[in-house]
Parts: C-alpha cells; structure tokens; sequence
C-alpha cells in the first residue's frame, strides 16, 4: 500500500497556517545554544503502535554556522533536508531539500539574504522561483525542533515567533508560532526513560507536542504532531558520549558509539480535503504534480509534516 503517510517534519518544518489570520512577533528566543559541536539523533516515527519510519537528524557546528541535517524514509519514499544557519542566532542562511518517492525526485534551494528569501523549487517536469519578506528575528520551519531546545525552559515560560515556510508544495510565507513550556514529566522512548520539558506548540489552527530531557543539552526524546509521534531511540557525538548521558531516568539510555541495541528515528497529516486542482491553484504546478500530503499543501494548517504522498 502506497499509504498516506510521510516522508520528512520535521523534522519537521510547520507550514500552512492562513496567513491573513496570523500576527508576527518578531521575537528573537533563543536564550542558549545547548547542543555540542556534533550529534546524531535517531528516531522512530510512530501511528499508534504501528511503525512508519525512521529519521536521523544530526547537528555540525563550524565556524560560526551551524548544519542541521534531517534525513526521513520509509520502504519506497525518502525526504532528505539540510538547513544552515547562524550558530549563535539560528538565523537562517539557507535550505536544501530532496524528495524522492514513486512520483519521482523534487528538490528545494532556499537563499536567505538581507529581508528575503529566495526559493527555487524543480522536479523533471517543471520549475519556479518565489521570493518572500522575512522579518526581523525570524527562522526557518525547517529549523524548529532545533531552535525550541534553545528557548529558556521553565515553568510558565511562554514566547511567540516569525516562522518561514520555504521548502514547501505551497506558496512560501511567514506565519506566527506560540511556544509555552507546560512542566516536567518522565517520558520513556526506546533510549532510556527521561525526565523532560512538555512544550506546547501552537498557531492559529493547529497544535503540537515536544518533550525536551531535562539536561544540559536537551535532545528532543518525543514529538507528538498529531498525527506521528517520534520516539529517540539513540543518541550520539563525535566523541563517542551521548548527549546527556548520566542524566536520563532509569535504563536503557543508548548514547555513545553504540551501547545497548538501537531501533531502527522541520510530521505526516493525511489532508483528505486537498485535492490536485487546489493545489495546483495555490502552487501553479500541474494536476499531475506530486499528490504529496505535507501539511502546507493541506486545508489544515500549522502542524509539522514530513511530504508524504496519498494513495
């Protein structure tokens, strides 16, 4: 079954709130850069108790930028995105994107200079080139599960931000995001048991979960998007010691150079209300372009999608 599913929200980038509804706050969150120079996460992408797929994101900081890479598939899709940055400001810099499913390969080229953003988007059959506004002290969608570990978690902290929405289906905007830090729970993923910062992400019409370890470093542990959840299974740097090592609750943390066994780790919605024609409305690509369900070419807006397509 060709399922509708997904592809890469990640790692996660949020797109599709309705722009005409949304208020930009121009706020700069981040309080601290807590990860170290490199890192790989893994994860396993969750309906329920079924299985979907797998992700890696790894972090590479050098000479004052920062890589974000996320790399998503499943048996016959792979979504691969690699996002840079300012290492200090998560300023964004640039967005790459490829996917590659049983339609074929499409690919992103996001450029960040000055108040705008140019996007250039192509597959075998077509191509465009968008430009939008970017505000002060804005990010890239692409960059967000990254970008909420540096906010200063505490009880009652609450924070909104301008969001890009670049390497989408849909036409490229900046919508506003709502953060606000709902306490501590032990949360258990295949890593370990942890305990962890419950952040609440919402926007106009949709909201999202994200457990962040209550560590130093804070890797995220689980992400719920409503409609995928990930899970960690493992977690690692250059030098061999797992982020946060010592710190989760109990057994079976796996960080390091592979100890204990590890599962096979910028968000999937399945839009049965977005057809070919009103995409190829909003998007001006042909009805035979990509029937990819990823949430900025939906009807239902403002939850972090991996592309996927439908069935």
């Amino acid at each position: 079954m060709r399922a509708a599913w997904l592809a890469a929200v990640a790692v996660l980038a949020l797109a599709g709130c309705k722009a005409e509804t949304s208020t930009l706050s121009g706020e700069a969150i981040v309080s601290g850069i807590p990860w170290p120079a490199g890192e790989e996460a893994r994860y396993r992408l969750l309906d329920g108790d079924e299985e979907k797929g797998s992700g890696v994101l790894t972090i590479d900081s050098q000479g004052g930028r920062v890589t974000f890479r996320q790399e998503f598939e499943s048996a016959d899709f792979r979504d691969e995105v690699v996002a840079v940055a300012d290492a200090a400001t998560m300023e964004p810099q640039s967005i790459e994107r490829v996917i590659d499913g049983p339609e074929g390969e499409r690919r992103w080229e996001v450029r960040y200079e000055g108040a705008a953003a140019t996007i250039v988007q192509k597959s075998a059959e077509d191509e465009r080139e968008d430009k939008v506004s970017v505000p002060t002290s804005s990010y890239d969608s692409w960059t967000d599960v990254f970008l909420w570990r540096t906010i200063d978690f505490r009880d009652g902290y609450e924070s909104s931000y301008s969001d890009v929405l670049a390497a989408t289906l849909a036409k490229p905007q900046v919508i506003s995001q709502t953060l606000r830090v709902r306490g501590k729970e032990t949360v258990e993923v295949p890593a370990g048991r942890f305990e962890a910062w419950r952040l609440e992400i919402s926007s106009d019409e949709g909201s999202q979960q994200a457990w962040y370890a209550n560590t130093a470093e804070r890797p995220l542990v689980r992400y719920d998007n409503g409609s995928l959840v990930f899970e960690l299974v493992s977690l690692s740097s250059p030098a061999g010691q797992g982020a946060g090592e010592g710190d989760a609750v109990g057994t079976g943390w796996k960080g390091g150079e592979g100890r204990g066994s590890a599962l096979p780790p910028t968000s999937a919605i399945n839009s049965k209300k977005t057809t070919n024609a009103a995409r190829s409305t909003r998007t001006g690509q042909s009805t035979r372009s990509w029937s990819m369900r990823r949430i900025a070419d939906t009807e239902r807006p403002c939850l972090p999608a991996f592309g996927g397509y439908n069935s």
